[in-house]
């Protein structure tokens, strides 16, 4: 494949140089180019070594070229290769291991926490490289884009990071583990069991988010006003991190700071590590993220190599599918689709409010104006919470080891411990996009409880299948910086729970809510007793069974919010992006 050279000394660091390497044919169009590979191991500031697997296009000494940088806690010269596929022929590729994984040293425990200094001197060591021309991008898909993120840290961006390329990610390894309170189990404790298993301690003994520990390895820690850079932010909406996304689109695009206000980009397809054996009924490939991200990557970055103004990168910022019932798998004009918007469509707010187990509408008035005349008649529908027998996970945005995306859920609907309010049939089809609310009053007989709700789509067959999930733990409510506080067994909560969604329910379907009181093994079970732990109680407490209610009286109007845009006004903004691009 190539002539292996001797070895060197760089900045006193053995570098082993690989020649005549063939890039493979790929989007970059790599056939008739060589490069120059080489393996390094760079020392940061607190003299850990990081190993990078790296290459520049084969040159004499007066090329400069940009450098494509991949954050990583897998396999670097498996990364290397992957990336080098599809890289620009013009870019160098450097793939950086994450410290304490593989041949990168450190202290396991400050993983995350060193991993914005590491990405920076790494970014100085390739930018003090003949072939550099000081122009850094980073790239990264899941973990590699939660490490990647990183580089944003406030106060840690090095000043040749132009701009970053994320997709199924995080901008803080803490809100990946909890979410709204509760511990995402598969995403974060299973995961690190087979990755870094140093961290499940450390995950299970902070719960509550420590601001002078956390903060340095969140990006929006105090605001997201630091941030500078235009960043591609992708997923999907039935994958892992799906809000995660979003929530760092809208954040830099409203709130960051120059430079990256109104400069992000947010390519949302059907979902990621879901493959097509994990889900009930695969959605078209047409709305996979990857080539939209891809080509909007290439478009954008070579953009500001040529010295351009953002302002004059005319292309759309949200690339969002919008998602269908499932059994209706073709691409139309009705659903499964493209829109391609500057910014997000002005919903009309239309609300539905829970009474015993049916969703009544309120046609967008406010609440007390719509259901004046409801009464007290159906005060609360209550189920019971058993933690020794779990509702189990069935699809939604887990990680998929098991199922993900979208299922039938009318298994786990005829359990006792789930209950579900549905609407009336629909009289037209029924679009939303953006924010759904979950606005709900809920009361628990023990200390402790989880609130699981998925928002689902009934057909004309009766099957359900989930649009949306999410939850809250009751302990953690008052925020992820607030200490846990106990439940009063029997007083009444008010519950919000928002997240972000992209789907038709057709004309004749029906909107369902199913709550529950747990959703495992995607997050952790609740022990429903304030004195235990997130795994195990200690002596003598136990875990308890409790009596859940969801209260929808008018003292407490539980309701859901949907965020409804004209059908037609969204196929007036259809688009293919992988063309339109």
């Amino acid at each position: 494949m190539g002539i292996r050279e001797a070895c060197i000394i760089l900045h006193c660091l053995t570098v082993t140089l690989v020649a005549g390497l063939e890039g493979g044919s790929g989007a970059g169009g790599r056939e008739d180019r060589q490069d120059i590979a080489f393996e390094a191991m760079v020392p940061v500031r607190d003299g850990s070594l990081m190993h990078v697997v790296g290459s520049h296009p084969k040159c004499h000494r007066a090329c400069k070229f940009p450098t494509l940088l991949t954050v990583t806690p897998y396999n670097a010269s498996k990364a290397w290769a992957k990336a080098i596929e599809s890289a620009d022929p013009e870019f160098a590729v450097v793939v950086q291991r994450q410290r304490s994984t593989g041949r990168s040293t450190g202290d396991p425990t400050g993983r995350y926490t060193g991993t914005p200094d590491d990405i920076y001197d790494v970014i100085q060591w390739i930018c003090d490289k003949w072939w550099s021309s000081g122009k850094v991008f980073i790239t990264g898909s899941s973990a590699s884009g939660i490490s990647g993120s990183l580089a944003q840290v406030k106060g840690k961006s090095h000043p040749a990071l132009q701009a970053l390329s994320l997709s199924v990610y995080s901008y803080s390894p803490y809100d990946v583990a909890f979410e709204n309170g509760l511990l995402t189990y598969q995403t974060s404790i299973e995961w690190n069991k087979k990755n870094a298993p140093e961290r499940v301690e450390f995950i299970l003994t902070h719960e509550r988010y420590v601001p002078n520990l956390h903060g340095a390895m969140d990006v929006s820690y105090e605001s997201w006003g630091h941030t500078t850079l235009p960043v591609i932010h992708a997923g999907g909406w039935h994958g892992p991190f799906s809000q995660l996304v979003v929530q760092a689109y809208q954040g830099q695009q409203t709130e960051g700071g120059r430079g990256a206000k109104g400069n992000q980009f947010l390519v949302m397809g059907f979902g990621d590590h879901c493959g097509p054996r994990k889900t009930q009924i695969p959605y078209p490939g047409s709305l996979a993220q990857g080539p939209v991200r891809r080509i909007l990557q290439n478009n954008l970055f070579a953009h500001i190599l040529e010295g351009k103004s953002m302002s004059s990168f005319n292309l759309p910022r949200l690339y969002l599918s919008v998602l269908g019932n499932p059994r209706f798998r073709q691409v139309s004009v009705k659903q499964n689709f493209w829109v391609c918007l500057d910014e997000w469509p002005v919903p009309t707010i239309r609300r539905f409010r829970l009474s015993r187990g049916v969703l009544e509408r309120s046609a967008g008035m406010l609440a007390d104006e719509a259901w004046e005349g409801l009464g007290n008649a159906s005060l609360s529908t209550t189920f019971t919470s058993d933690p020794t027998s779990p509702v189990p996970t069935l699809g939604g945005h887990a990680l998929g080891y098991e199922s993900c995306g979208p299922w039938d859920q009318r298994l786990l609907e005829q359990r006792s411990d789930v209950i579900r309010f549905t609407s009336s049939r629909l009289d037209s089809d029924l679009a939303i996009v953006g924010l759904v609310t979950f606005d709900l009053y809920v009361s628990t007989t023990q200390t402790d409880g989880d609130i699981m709700v998925k928002l689902t789509d009934v057909n004309d067959d009766g099957e359900s299948f989930n649009v949306a999930d999410s939850g809250m733990r009751l302990r953690r409510r008052n925020g992820s910086e607030s200490a846990s506080e106990p439940v009063v067994p029997g007083l009444v909560y008010r519950v919000e729970i928002e997240l972000y969604a992209s789907y038709v329910f057709r004309k004749n379907h029906q909107v369902r809510l199913v709550v529950a009181g747990s959703n495992a093994p995607q997050y952790s079970v609740n022990l429903q007793n304030i004195e235990c732990g997130i795994e195990s109680c200690p002596p003598p407490h136990e875990p308890q069974t409790a009596n859940v209610s969801i209260h929808h009286s008018n003292e407490y109007p539980s309701t859901i919010t949907l965020p409804t845009v004209a059908l037609t006004r969204l196929q007036e903004q259809k688009c293919d992006p992988v063309r339109t691009i």
